[in-house]
């Protein structure tokens, strides 16, 4: 038994410090003795009678995808009984029994001969991988047996002599493994063991001298790869390898650098050639910071905008294409100096008025208020808005600008934003002109409300009105026309003959063309019998 936990402890290190191509695997199942005594009946009915509960432990190396190298530690109990075969020929004075515990410890090669593998790249795929396995162990017995119905004392007394307990034997079998997971393995394996003696039963000459004793062990495997996976090989494990799925070193994080030049192939843009780091590993033979392979002057020191190649005049135009390149000068006059016609020291090509001399962009300005003469609308006055003034700094120029020392809005062309409240009662008037039934004849009502735009009228100066009238659309389109203009024109008199300049006032006729309501209706065709009032300036 000492000898047994010795090799138990030697193991348990090796497991221990497994790597990432070693499983350590539990085996539980069955073992079955097949030594001189046996372990089943005449007619084969108790073939369960010499089974016995096995355990076990195993721990494998991979060398190889098809390879590898298991120790095993396995304990069972065996048994076994010839007394109700003793009326066999073969089996005379033979009603033995024995019972020993058996602790095995042996190292084993391990071929899978179909080589299934669990993984391609990054990608885990569950798979089946059948194997064989032999080679070498001991095993430790301490064999009891039963001579109570035996009839062979003599013989008996030379096997007590000259019993075993450590033995010398040769494993081999074959199972299958099902690989779960990366990590997780099940597996069923059975593995016949035989023993170079005779002796694992106790029993020798007393039975069958001439065959040595074997055993077998079958049952299921349930294990886990140990330490850290590294499926490219390299000794870099996944879990910190950058290239988890080609080889490489570790000093790159388990990437390869194929030209040796420090920067690893996976960010080297040109992996085959020797490069410098911070140009991604390609080389620069003229040192300038730009790659070979993007310099179009790679054995110059040019600029990075010129693609590697050298502007010693700095005109924009690289050497190679510049045909005055020690003289400044534009692209366009492949880098050599533009003409200048009219000699005002603007070049042709700025020039936007090249054949005539100026100051400005090239052009004249003969009022000097920087705008040019043939865009300035007043060339002889200086003005700051299209060359025109504004006194009043609305945006307006005063030749255009009604109110040139008001600030206004361009809609009333410079003059000042009539009020909301002013809009609404000029709407209000006009909704309160009416006329007498069939004529053009104001009421006395709505001459009263026209007196109200008088003030109006005097308070903007520069506004007039527009009076457009509006029929409905009962009675001949011409006759409409006519009394909407008459109704119009109506309005513009009494107007002006309360002293309103006739000139701030335009009267215009649309008779039912421009509908507001539904002629269909009685009050649709009240709403378009209307005179509408429209300020203008």
């Amino acid at each position: 038994m000492k000898r047994q936990l010795f090799f138990i402890i030697l193991l348990f290190p090796i497991l221990l410090f497994g790597q990432n191509k070693s499983e350590l695997g539990l085996f539980l199942g069955a073992s079955n003795n097949g030594t001189d005594v046996h372990s089943w009946g005449k007619d084969g009915s108790s073939i369960t009678n010499g089974l016995g509960f096995a355990y076990g432990l195993n721990y494998t190396y991979n060398f190889t995808e098809k390879f590898g190298l298991r120790l095993n530690y396995n304990g069972t109990k065996l048994t076994g009984d010839d007394v109700d075969l003793s009326d066999l020929q073969s089996h005379v004075n033979r009603k033995y029994n024995f019972s020993t515990p058996l602790h095995e410890i042996g190292a084993l090669l391990q071929w899978n001969f179909l080589n299934k593998k669990d993984s391609v790249g990054a990608d885990f795929k569950k798979s089946f991988s059948p194997y064989i396995v032999g080679g070498a162990a001991f095993s430790f017995t301490n064999p009891t047996v039963d001579w109570s119905g035996n009839l062979r004392p003599d013989k008996n007394a030379q096997d007590e002599a000259d019993v075993k307990k450590t033995n010398f034997q040769i494993p081999f079998g074959l199972g299958v493994k099902y690989n779960y997971s990366r990590k997780m393995y099940f597996g069923f394996e059975v593995r016949q063991i035989l023993p170079l003696n005779d002796y694992i039963d106790g029993i020798s000459v007393s039975a069958n001298p001439d065959k040595n004793d074997t055993y077998t062990f079958f049952g299921f495997n349930i294990g886990m790869k140990l330490g850290k996976q590294d499926r490219d090989g390299d000794g870099v494990a996944d879990e910190v390898d950058a290239c988890p799925d080609i080889p490489g070193l570790a000093e790159y994080a388990g990437c390869p650098d194929t030209d040796g030049d420090g920067v690893i192939d996976t960010k080297d843009d040109c992996p085959m050639v020797p490069g410098v780091p911070n140009l991604s590993g390609c080389p620069d033979s003229d040192g300038d910071g730009i790659a070979n392979k993007f310099d179009d002057c790679p054995n110059v020191p040019g600029e990075r905008q010129f693609k590697g190649c050298p502007d010693s005049d700095k005109d924009g135009v690289r050497d190679i294409d510049d045909k005055c390149p020690q003289v400044k000068g534009l692209k366009e006059y492949e880098g050599c100096p533009p003409p200048d016609r009219d000699g005002d020291g603007v070049m042709d090509k700025d020039d936007k008025c090249p054949d005539v001399a100026g100051k400005v962009n090239g052009c004249p300005d003969t009022d000097g208020d920087g705008v040019i003469d043939r865009e300035d609308k007043c060339h002889d006055v200086a003005g700051d808005v299209n060359g025109c003034p504004d006194r009043d700094k609305d945006g307006i120029v005063y030749n255009m600008d009604k109110c040139p020392d008001t600030p206004g809005i361009k809609a009333n062309k410079g003059c000042p934003e009539v009020k909301q409240e002013v809009k609404a009662k000029i709407m209000s008037i006009a909704k309160s002109i009416y006329f007498k039934t069939g004529s053009d004849i104001l009421s006395y009502k709505s001459k009263k409300k026209l007196n109200e735009l008088i003030p109006i009228l005097n308070e903007y100066p520069e506004m007039g009105f527009s009076i457009e009238g509006h029929t409905d659309s009962v009675g001949d389109d011409a006759k409409n026309m006519t009394r909407a203009q008459k109704r119009a024109d109506a309005v513009k008199k009494y107007l002006v003959d309360k002293g309103v300049d006739p000139s701030r006032l335009i009267a215009t006729g649309y008779g039912e063309t421009m509908p507001v309501a539904d002629n269909n209706t009685k009050s649709g065709r009240q709403q378009n019998r209307r005179v509408e009032l429209k300020s203008i300036f």
